[in-house]
């Protein structure tokens, strides 16, 4: 489902995945991210999930009425709800956000070699059959980027590093498989190694490198 913007000016939508909503790394650099794309003249909307107090995991609280009370089928109703208007609010709002993006733009920390759970949730709920994908729906002629951080530095998340593999290849499913299926241009990742022992001054090179992966994937294409 490609978005409605005529004009040249890209518009942004953050999804933000970290507990510490005030003081963390990562939402130094979603906040960086948005003036640089701003300045760049982008329109920017930014989702905080945990504090708008996202629920990290679909079910029946995601709709206002379920089609089958006694067999809960979660793909069916997400179907249901997407031809009927039965979404819940907190669900339809982010299908309005994405609908209007043309650039997803997500910023979370590597756990456990994944996502956090509370952006699996927001993929399982908002990403719904029959909305961005399943028939003629999908998420094309979108792109889709992604700013991440690790505890590990780019040693340990090499071929021959302690985890031997790399960043990229442990979030495949997210970064390639997922927006693969639905459509949506991959941008390049960009990779923050070792937020948790950076010194200062190796933070705002962090933050100056994403700054400009930004220049060169969105503001100059």
């Amino acid at each position: 489902m490609a978005s409605e913007n005529n004009n040249n000016n890209k518009r942004v939508l953050i999804i933000i995945s970290h507990p510490n909503t005030e003081n963390s790394f990562n939402h130094r650099l979603a906040l960086e991210s948005q003036k640089t794309l701003t300045q760049g003249g982008c329109e920017v909307r930014v989702t905080d999930l945990y504090k708008l107090g996202f629920h990290g995991a679909g079910g029946p609280v995601d709709f206002t009425q379920l089609s089958n009370k006694e067999n809960f089928d979660y793909p069916i109703e997400q179907k249901n709800a997407a031809e009927n208007d039965k979404f819940s609010q907190q669900v339809q709002k982010q299908i309005d956000h994405v609908k209007w993006a043309d650039v997803l733009f997500f910023q979370f920390p590597v756990w456990w070699f994944n996502v956090p759970g509370i952006l699996k949730g927001w993929l399982d709920r908002i990403l719904a059959y029959k909305v961005f994908y399943g028939g003629d729906k999908s998420l094309a002629g979108k792109k889709w980027i992604s700013s991440v951080t690790t505890e590990g530095t780019d040693e340990h998340y090499s071929e021959g590093g302690l985890f031997q593999t790399t960043v990229e290849q442990v979030l495949q499913p997210f970064n390639k498989l997922t927006p693969k299926f639905i459509g949506a241009e991959v941008l390049p990742m960009h990779v923050s190694y070792g937020v948790n022992t950076a010194t200062d001054e190796q933070k705002n090179d962090l933050v100056e490198s994403l700054n400009q992966h930004l220049r060169n994937h969105i503001l100059d294409n």
